[in-house]
C-alpha cells in the first residue's frame, strides 16, 4: 500500500540519518486538516478521523478516514509530514510496548 511504501521510506531514512522531530504543531494539525478536505474527504470524516474518538470509530471510518489521512501527508511539505510521521510511530511503538512489555520479539516466539 502507498501508506506502507511510505512508512518503509522514511524508517530507512530515519535509519539512515536520524532526526529528531518536534512533535506537530497547531499549524501542523490545520494543515493537515486542509490537506484532508482538498484531497477529497468529508467534513465529517476528517473531523471524526481527527478526534479522540478515531479508534472507537466504525471500522469503515476508520480505512477510509485512514486513506484520507496518508493522502493528506503525501501533500503536505516533507517537514511536516516527518513531524507526523515521527509522531505516529512513536504513538505506535508506546502502544506496543505497553501491550508486549516482555517486547514485540518475545511475544513473536511464543
Amino acid at each position: 500500500s502507498r501508506a506502507a511504501e511510505a512508512r518503509v521510506r522514511a524508517a530507512r531514512h530515519g535509519q539512515e540519518a536520524p532526526v529528531e522531530h518536534a512533535p506537530p504543531s497547531a499549524a501542523d494539525l490545520n494543515a493537515l486538516r486542509a490537506a484532508m478536505l482538498k484531497t477529497g474527504a468529508e467534513a465529517d470524516l476528517v473531523a471524526l478521523i481527527l478526534s479522540p474518538n478515531a479508534r472507537s470509530a466504525p471500522p469503515r471510518d476508520q480505512c477510509a478516514g485512514s486513506v484520507a489521512f496518508y493522502d493528506a501527508l503525501a501533500a503536505l511539505p516533507p517537514d511536516a509530514a516527518a513531524r507526523w510521521m515521527s509522531a505516529i510511530t512513536a504513538q505506535a511503538a508506546k502502544s506496543s510496548a505497553a501491550a508486549h512489555p516482555t517486547g514485540v520479539k518475545a511475544q513473536m516466539e511464543h
